[in-house]
């Protein structure tokens, strides 16, 4: 692929912000008058001071202190020093990043025969030289200073992936609880796909399954030990002795507990109870009836005293099928 370097010409900048330098001096305590007896340096001439007795220049016992005044052309300070010069303050030229190329100039249709066309960069001056610093024309980069740059390019090579950016954190579970909760995360396009041979764009969201534990909780307690039930739960069921009592779990709207041997004394106690996990721990609430019994007329003004002997105590007291609907409310 050809190059083509745009070229630059920067002359060094070079400033004149300086100060005049003060190099006089005090020295020594001598006999009155101290210029006629300080010895100054090289370059340096002594000089008569105020001759009060007791003024600023006066030292020891009727002494005065020398002064040297300096006796060459005026120092300046460029910022390094009196007489120092400049060198401190050399300055480079500096330049900036390339920019990106810009798109091909006889456009993108990989899937049309190629055309030739220019692509373009650029950079920027960051920093112009000062005091004798390296041009910007001087750099010895392999672009030997440039500013601008031209590369040949085809139709063809604009073709490109799909790229995505990194995934979001999930977001919040939908669900506090159950096996339907669900959490997601996304991401966006960076770069579209170009072209009908480049790779297309991935899935821009994802989801999880989330709070899968249980919603409810109950208890069922038999009063003599010997009672059994049947517990269908969705399109499971199981068997249980309530020898001791039993404590189940359930992400369904509702369940159906069969009592299949009453007899004499035995019944069955249901027990709405309060979720285990601390950060779920509501009480379960609910209804219950039994479904064969249609003549206690429960929900009406001539319900059978048993509808709330079943209902509101959790007796379960004769045999048959009774249906337990969660309400949903309580978990949020």
């Amino acid at each position: 692929m050809r190059l083509l370097l745009v070229a630059l010409s920067v002359l060094p900048l070079i400033t004149e912000a300086k100060t005049e330098c003060d190099l006089d001096y005090v020295t020594g305590c001598y006999a009155w008058p101290s210029s006629e007896y300080v010895d100054c340096k090289d370059g340096w001439n002594p000089e008569a001071v105020a001759t009060e007795l007791w003024g600023e220049w006066s030292c020891g016992f009727a002494g005065q202190k020398g002064f040297c005044v300096w006796d060459g052309d005026t120092p300046y300070d460029y910022g390094c020093g009196c007489n120092e010069g400049t060198d401190c303050l050399k300055q480079d030229c500096v330049l900036g990043q390339w920019s990106d190329w810009s798109a091909c100039s006889i456009g993108c249709d990989p899937d049309a025969p190629v055309q030739k066309g220019v692509q373009h960069r650029t950079r920027s001056i960051v920093t112009d030289p000062i005091y004798g610093g390296l041009g910007c024309e001087e750099i010895s980069d392999e672009y030997g200073g440039a500013l601008g740059m031209d590369r040949e390019c085809t139709s063809h090579e604009c073709a490109k992936d799909c790229e995505v950016s990194t995934w979001t954190p999930w977001n919040t579970c939908n669900k506090k609880c159950g096996p339907s909760g669900r959490q997601y995360r996304y991401r966006t396009v960076t770069q579209p796909q170009v072209g009908s041979y480049s790779a297309p764009c991935p899935s821009l969201y994802d989801q999880r399954a989330c709070n899968p534990q249980d919603c409810y909780w109950y208890t069922l307690t038999g009063r003599t030990g010997k009672e059994k039930v049947r517990v269908t739960d969705g399109n499971d069921t199981e068997e249980y002795s309530l020898s001791t009592p039993v404590t189940l779990s359930s992400s369904a709207s509702k369940v159906f507990i069969d009592f299949t041997n009453d007899k004499g004394d035995r019944d069955v106690w249901f027990d709405f109870r309060r979720n285990p996990d601390e950060s779920l721990g509501w009480l379960t609430a609910g209804t219950i009836k039994h479904t064969d019994k249609s003549e206690w007329k429960c929900g009406t003004s001539k319900e059978n005293k048993r509808c709330g002997q079943v209902n509101d105590q959790g007796l379960l007291k004769w045999g048959g099928v009774y249906e337990v609907k969660f309400d949903s409310s309580v978990t949020g």
